[in-house]
């Protein structure tokens, strides 16, 4: 039954935002689907009815009526609200292209310095300077 009484379908499966057909699936509204990303999360396909965006969502799902929501490590653009940019919270990092600076690397979503030779029992602090850790020295 819904709100007002009246008996209606019901789904062979949860139907979260959306409604049952006669034939017991859930059907997304207009500018709506079944979004596979949720797939990812644990989410059966068909269950869970999500906006649609009008562009692709880059480095990013659409979870909304044109709404991305970014991967981590990355943030909606200024420019562009389907665009995710990678997250410029160091120096390092050349925001404009989202890649590091000469003398550093990309790691998990960070700006790292590069050491050449690599540093043995002590910690890159900066490209090509490393401190030696407790009990070493150069």
């Amino acid at each position: 039954k819904n709100s007002s009484g009246s008996c209606v379908p019901s789904c062979n499966d949860v139907c979260i935002g959306g409604h049952c057909n006669a034939q017991h699936e859930c059907v997304c509204p207009e500018n709506h689907y079944f979004n596979p990303y949720l797939l990812e999360f644990g989410i059966r396909n068909g269950t869970v009815c999500t906006g649609k965006c009008d562009h692709p969502c880059v480095n990013g799902i659409c979870v909304g009526i044109n709404k991305c929501v970014c991967f981590h490590g990355y943030q909606i653009s200024k420019q562009d609200p389907f665009t995710c940019t990678p997250v410029c919270d160091s120096d390092d990092v050349d925001c404009a292209n989202g890649v590091c600076k000469q003398g550093f690397r990309l790691d998990q979503n960070k700006c790292v310095p590069i050491c050449d030779p690599e540093c043995i029992n002590g910690i890159c602090e900066s490209p090509g300077q490393c401190a030696c850790l407790r009990g070493y020295h150069k």
